[in-house]
């Protein structure tokens, strides 16, 4: 049911925009520490955690993916941040190949 409502992606307090089933968001790091958050919206925020992931960005070259999951248990739920590579991003979160969108 949770997974009905858009979660809002903020990056370093930025907003990065909001996302649903299979969506994306896109932001931009600075170099040095940088801080993900995720945090679903609306009735299905009550009660659940915060996604939060730091990352280290060293030159400012390199392009970060993650995946948000949910874990739930018998009395809340939480968001969970996990970074993956590129090419597990474009094989499982978007389904298909980077040539498509060429």
């Amino acid at each position: 049911m949770a997974l009905i409502y858009k979660i809002s992606v903020t990056i370093n307090g930025r907003s990065a925009g909001k996302v649903g089933m299979k969506g994306t968001a896109v932001g931009s790091s600075t170099i040095g520490t940088n801080k993900v958050t995720v945090k679903m919206n609306g009735l299905g925020g009550v009660g659940m955690s915060d996604g939060i992931a730091f990352f280290e960005d060293l030159s400012g070259e390199r392009n970060r993916f993650f995946i948000i999951g949910l874990r739930q248990n018998f009395w809340d739920a939480e968001l969970i941040l996990q970074e993956i590579s590129e090419d597990q991003f474009r094989s499982k979160a978007l389904n298909n190949k980077w040539t498509e969108y060429l």
